[in-house]
């Protein structure tokens, strides 16, 4: 570990949610730290230095840092900073990334580390944002704070379904949030465009390598195996460039690329509960329940069965 460095400050239970909102205030300098998930830390009075890897930003009021999985970051020289942090778990939304697809902004902005491992594709990204959009943004999270406070008035009176209700309202809350949540990064990104001009963050790539990345997700939603010699040959390049490039670009090869979407996809189904685990590795075209196991394992890091445990109940 990197001397200095510590664990993100703050333990979420993403169990309980995908998404969190905490509004900071920072009266001491925070020390450099690294996160095991992504966090948009929008800046909402006060001034700081924000230092990440060899970046270093003066901070003022508007400025908003996407800091992503992996990533390390600190605030430093701060004075009466209140900051607004969205924290929040890509893996665990039931809202598919897939339908933005690996070569959009949105997910180069915030979901990037759920597609791309190469060196600089995961960069810590700062730009300014409108008071108007800042306003939008505490609207929704408002929004969702007084939903929740509905949902919890409702679930206090008595009734025979109870339990039924229970999982009724912390369901409905997961997709409050989530919407919200998606539209606050569409107001954000809205405001990165008219900052940066059309730029996107990361190191730029070989068209034919997001061609390649949509085609191998796309694959892997249906549960298909990649062909990526018939890809390369619709690309106009050999498949051994191809991978060649893709393994540099990306950081893993088209394969293990591939893998990894359809185990992260498989991960939502495991969520949803509605299918068994021998259901979900033939739907995405593992040979058997046990290939899958392993595959996931050898991923995540628990069984599949471990981590429908660990987040039961979780929609």
């Amino acid at each position: 570990m990197t001397p200095g460095l510590v664990e993100h400050p703050h333990r979420l239970d993403f169990e309980a949610s995908p998404i969190f909102s905490v509004e900071i205030d920072n009266q001491v300098p925070v020390p450099l730290h690294r996160h095991s998930f992504y966090e948009v830390a929008i800046v909402m009075n006060g001034t700081a230095q924000h230092q990440s890897e060899n970046t270093v930003f003066a901070v003022s009021p508007l400025d908003v840092f996407i800091v992503p999985t992996g990533a390390t970051h600190r605030w430093v020289s701060t004075r009466n900073l209140n900051i607004l942090n969205i924290y929040y778990s890509p893996a665990h939304f039931t809202l598919p990334v897939e339908s933005i697809g690996p070569a959009s902004l949105y997910s180069m902005l915030f979901f990037s580390s759920e597609f791309f491992e190469g060196q600089g594709m995961n960069p810590v990204v700062h730009f300014r944002i409108q008071e108007a959009t800042l306003a939008r943004v505490i609207k929704e999270f408002e929004d969702a704070a007084i939903f929740r406070k509905v949902n919890d008035a409702v679930a206090s009176t008595d009734s025979k379904d109870k339990l039924l209700e229970s999982v009724y309202f912390e369901n409905s809350q997961r997709l409050f949030n989530q919407g919200a949540f998606l539209k606050v990064i569409a107001s954000l990104t809205v405001d990165y465009l008219k900052s940066r001009s059309l730029s996107v963050p990361g190191k730029k790539l070989h068209p034919a390598v997001y061609r390649l990345a949509e085609l191998l997700d796309q694959a892997a939603i249906a549960g298909s195996a990649p062909e990526i010699h018939r890809q390369a040959e619709q690309l106009g390049i050999s498949s051994e460039y191809l991978t060649r490039l893709f393994t540099e670009g990306i950081g893993i090869s088209p394969v293990k690329f591939f893998n990894k979407r359809r185990l992260n996809y498989a991960k939502r189904l495991l969520l949803d509960g509605s299918m068994s685990i021998t259901q979900i590795a033939q739907r995405f075209g593992f040979s058997d329940a046990a290939h899958f196991s392993n595959s996931f394992r050898e991923h995540v890091g628990v069984a599949p069965s471990e981590f429908r445990t660990a987040y039961h109940g979780m929609r």
